[in-house]
Order: structure tokens, then C-alpha cells, then sequence
């Protein structure tokens, strides 16, 4: 973990409808040797209903990480993690 991770603001870089996607994106994340963090995870699952209105599970990394974030995810959006047939 970088020294000013701890001290950064945290930022959205990603919302998902369902805790089990944005698993799996912090997972990508975390793999990239970031530090996401995930928020209303508990409130989605218990109520999925209310995933509109309080916008899905957000993932969240410190404002430090954001561009790094972002360049993972449109990596991993691309397929770029795909594994070979």
C-alpha cells in the first residue's frame, strides 16, 4: 500500500448493480496492487430493490489511485484479462 493511500479522500471510480460484479471488479483492482474499497454492498444485497435508488455498489480507491483505476478497468473492459480458449 502507497504511504499517502491511507490519507487520500476515496473516490467512485465504478458503480454495479450487483455486490458479486463489483467483487470481482475489486478484485481486477487489487490486482493492479490498488486498494478499492466497495460501499453499500450491505444495503444492495439485503435490499436489492433499493440498488436505483441508492445508485448500486459503488467501488471506491483513493484519489491518488483514480487514473491508474480507470486505465484497469477500461483494460479489463476490453477484454484484456481474458484467458486464451
Amino acid at each position: 500500500m502507497p504511504a499517502d493511500a491511507t490519507s487520500d479522500d476515496f473516490v467512485c471510480v465504478a458503480t454495479r448493480d450487483s455486490p458479486i460484479e463489483a467483487h470481482l471488479l475489486m478484485g481486477v483492482l487489487r490486482s493492479a496492487a490498488l486498494t478499492p474499497h466497495l460501499a453499500d454492498e450491505h444495503m444492495v444485497q439485503n435490499y436489492s430493490l433499493l440498488s436505483p435508488a441508492v445508485g448500486g455498489v459503488r467501488v471506491l480507491v483513493p484519489a491518488s489511485q483514480l487514473a491508474a483505476a480507470r486505465a484497469t478497468i477500461a483494460d479489463f473492459e476490453a477484454g484484456a484479462f481474458r484467458l486464451e480458449e
